[in-house]
């Protein structure tokens, strides 16, 4: 059991990286590019000097900078795919990240939002999860990795629901928020043009829900009670699967359900 929930971690951090890279390919042009809104070929200089960008030192002369950042982006998303596809082992998780941190040094404003930094934080930790090679897959991590993960889980949910607290937001503490999220939130779907007309008592049920989720059932996460971090992890999921299908946030959802999985993996035996 503890091999299947691994292996769909893997995969699901291998589809991750897949939509991120995608994406910024996509758009590259009109962002990055020498007509863009912010072109990469006159910021790449400022970052040359950091140890982390040494896939852009590495540049042949004869390729501009748009043209390198696309390599990079194919490269990625190559790299991603396999990890998908269920070769997950270390050396390609290791370049998806190195590919991403790349990206994410010269993405300036558009790659620097919560989803950008999360990423990274648990691709690094995916690094500990995955296997070296074939020869080594098999068995479910090591329990310290598990713990990071869960760590990592916690921090993102508990803070999201204690920053909301701490703002003082009188949308929040009454309760109303939700009658401004849906028609006010960057790219809403369809789906939420419908939660929009849901009724006044669902709206502030939903926001009551949603506090008592992210701040005192995610403190389950930390207990070494595998029934417990289960539990908490499967109503952060139903919580990222509504947020999902009402407004666009990138990878960011799917990104939290893949973590949500962690749950489900072995902690140390001295936890």
């Amino acid at each position: 059991q503890f091999e299947m929930v691994k292996n769909w971690f893997l995969g699901c951090m291998g589809f991750v990286y897949l939509v991120a890279f995608a994406s910024i390919y996509i758009q590259s042009p009109g962002l990055y590019g020498k007509s863009g809104l912010l072109p990469v070929s006159a910021f790449v200089h400022n970052i040359l000097h950091l140890d982390q960008a040494f896939l852009w030192r590495a540049r042949p002369p004869e390729i501009g900078v748009d043209s390198w950042m696309d390599i990079i982006c194919l490269a990625g998303m190559l790299l991603s795919t396999l990890a998908a596809a269920g070769w997950g082992y270390i050396p390609l998780f290791a370049g998806c990240w190195a590919c991403y941190t790349t990206l994410f040094l010269a993405g300036q404003t558009f790659l620097s939002f919560q989803w950008d930094i999360l990423l990274l934080e648990v691709g690094g930790l995916t690094l500990l999860v995955a296997p070296l090679c074939p020869l080594t897959g098999r068995g479910p991590p090591a329990g310290s990795a598990a713990l990071a993960l869960h760590w990592c889980l916690f921090k993102l949910m508990f803070l999201s629901g204690v920053v909301k607290v701490q703002a003082g937001c009188p949308t929040w503490m009454g309760l109303t928020a939700l009658h401004y999220h849906y028609a006010t939130q960057c790219i809403p779907t369809p789906w939420a043009w419908h939660a929009h007309q849901l009724p006044n008592f669902v709206q502030k049920f939903s926001v009551a829900s949603t506090f008592a989720i992210q701040v005192p059932v995610s403190l389950l996460l930390l207990t070494p009670w595998r029934a417990g971090r289960t539990f908490a992890a499967a109503l952060l999921s139903i919580l990222m699967g509504a947020i999902m299908l009402t407004g666009n946030y990138a990878f960011f959802n799917l990104l939290s359900l893949a973590l949500c999985l962690s749950a489900w993996l072995p902690l140390p035996a001295t936890h």
